[in-house]
């Protein structure tokens, strides 16, 4: 079996094949959130995360988002501020299904790297999103992250 080394750089291949052909499709996106934000309307989701994270406390992390063309809503505390990143490059070979790469910069649970990288694959329907997300896969015991996401 191919080692994690050999996936690691499966993945940067075929991220840059999707980028490449995705070239129309991302200014398609980038267009359409333009249009919106410009129409000034409201948009609105909910997620929750389910946290499996080895020899640690497994959690659920909810998250609400209400936006209004270019304002978004953070009702979080910022006495605690730190710069936190969740970053994800997929492909979408049909409407309902994603696959591709993700990284995080997360410290709600203790791990040896700073920023997490990891693989996802995620399904659509109407207006839910369900996900799988696994990080540190070169690990012993790597994270899984279970999410389930509704939008407007």
């Amino acid at each position: 079996m191919p080692d994690a080394a050999w996936w690691w750089a499966r993945l940067r291949d075929l991220m840059a094949i999707a980028i490449f052909f995705a070239g129309d499709s991302a200014m398609a996106q980038t267009t359409a959130l333009t249009e919106a934000a410009e129409r000034n309307t409201w948009s609105f989701s909910a997620s929750v995360y389910a946290y499996i994270v080895p020899e640690d406390r497994d959690y659920l992390q909810p998250t609400f988002l209400a936006a209004r063309g270019r304002l978004v809503f953070d009702a979080g505390s910022s006495s605690d501020s730190y710069f936190y990143n969740w970053s994800e490059l997929t492909l979408a070979p049909a409407a309902w299904f994603r696959f591709g790469g993700v990284i995080q910069r997360k410290r709600a649970y203790e791990s040896d790297r700073e920023i997490q990288r990891g693989l996802l694959a995620g399904f659509s329907y109407r207006s839910v999103d369900l996900s799988t997300y696994v990080f540190n896969s070169d690990d012993d015991k790597p994270t899984v992250v279970l999410a389930l996401g509704l939008r407007s």
